[in-house]
C-alpha cells in the first residue's frame, strides 16, 4: 500500500470513529447565543500570499455576519512564525506534516470547520492536501457540526481521494470558484453554491507602501519594476514516501526533490515530459 493510501485510509477510519463517538453521545452542540467557534483548515504557514489573503478575508467576511462579539475563531498554521502578524485577534492552530491525530483531536472541539483552500479538492497538488481537507469536513459532518468548504475548486481526483469526498463531503456545503467545480462535486452527490474568490474584496495598503519597500532595496523612484513568479510545473503532484524518506536519511538519494518530512515532489524522467500537465 502506498503512504498517500495508507493516510488516506487512516483519515477514513477516524472519520468513522468519530461519528460512532457522536451517536454515543460524545460532544456539545452549539447553543443560541454561544460564540460561534469555527477552525479555518487550509494551506497557511508557507508564504503563500493568495492562500493567506484569501483566509484572511473569509475572517473579516464571517466575522462581519456573525457579529465581532459572537466571532471564536482559530486558524491552522504549519509555522507560526510564518503566520506572525497575520489572522488578527484570531487562535492558531499548528498544522503537523503527519496531520491526521491533530484533526481528530481539534476538529470535534468546535461548532464547525470552514475548509479553505483553493485546490481543495484535486490530486494535481497533492493528495495529501486534499485529504486534510476532507479529513477536516468529514470530521466536523460526522460530529453534527457545520461542515463548509469556502472558495474551492474540485478537478481530477485518484479514485480513493474522488470515493473519499464522495462519501465523507456528502453533508458539507461547498462554495466553489466557478461553475466546472459544483459540476465535479454535484456528479459526486456533494452540495454546492456558486461563489467567487474570497480575496476580490481584499483592499491592500496603498502605493506608498510598496514604493518604500521597492526603495529600501535600491528602487529609484522611476525605473520599470520587472516581478517574476516562477513555477516548476512538472514536479507536482507531492506525494508521501516513507522509503525516499529513509533513503534520503541514509544515503542522501531524492535529496532534489524533497519537499518536507516525508513528502516528495515527482521526480525523475517522467517529471519532464509535457504530457504530464493535464
Amino acid at each position: 500500500m502506498s503512504m498517500d493510501l495508507a493516510l488516506e485510509a487512516w483519515v477514513s477510519g477516524l472519520i468513522e470513529i468519530s461519528k460512532f463517538k457522536w451517536m454515543l453521545g460524545a460532544g456539545k452542540r452549539w447553543q443560541p447565543g454561544e460564540s460561534l467557534k469555527l477552525l479555518f483548515t487550509g494551506y497557511n504557514g508557507t508564504r503563500n500570499t493568495g492562500a493567506d489573503v484569501r483566509v484572511e478575508e473569509m475572517l473579516r467576511q464571517i466575522r462581519h455576519v456573525v457579529g465581532e462579539d459572537k466571532a471564536d475563531f482559530s486558524v491552522l498554521s504549519q509555522n507560526f512564525e510564518l503566520t506572525k502578524g497575520y489572522f488578527t485577534g484570531v487562535k492558531q492552530v499548528r498544522l503537523p506534516d503527519i496531520f491526521p491525530p491533530m484533526l481528530y483531536r481539534e476538529v470535534p472541539q468546535f461548532d464547525g470547520v470552514v475548509a479553505c483552500e483553493g485546490s481543495m479538492f484535486k490530486s494535481k497538488f497533492a493528495n495529501a492536501l486534499t485529504t486534510m481537507m476532507v479529513g477536516s469536513l468529514g470530521i466536523a459532518s460526522a460530529c453534527n457540526k457545520l461542515s463548509v468548504g469556502y472558495g474551492a475548486e474540485a478537478g481530477q481526483m485518484d479514485p480513493m481521494v474522488e470515493k473519499m469526498v464522495a462519501r465523507y463531503c456528502k453533508d458539507s456545503l461547498i462554495i466553489t470558484r466557478n461553475p466546472e467545480s459544483q459540476e465535479v462535486l454535484g456528479n459526486l452527490g456533494v452540495s454546492t453554491e456558486l461563489g467567487t474568490d474570497t480575496a476580490w474584496t481584499f483592499e491592500p495598503n496603498p502605493n506608498e507602501y510598496g514604493e518604500a519597500e521597492l526603495r529600501k532595496i535600491g528602487w529609484d523612484g522611476t525605473s520599470p519594476v520587472l516581478v517574476v513568479c516562477p513555477i516548476n510545473p512538472f514536479w507536482w503532484p507531492v506525494k508521501a514516501s516513507v522509503t525516499k524518506f529513509m533513503a534520503k536519511a541514509m544515503t542522501g538519494a531524492f535529496k532534489e526533490s524533497h519537499y518536507r518530512s516525508v513528502y516528495f515532489h515527482k521526480s525523475g524522467l517522467k517529471s519532464i515530459e509535457p504530457t504530464t500537465i493535464i
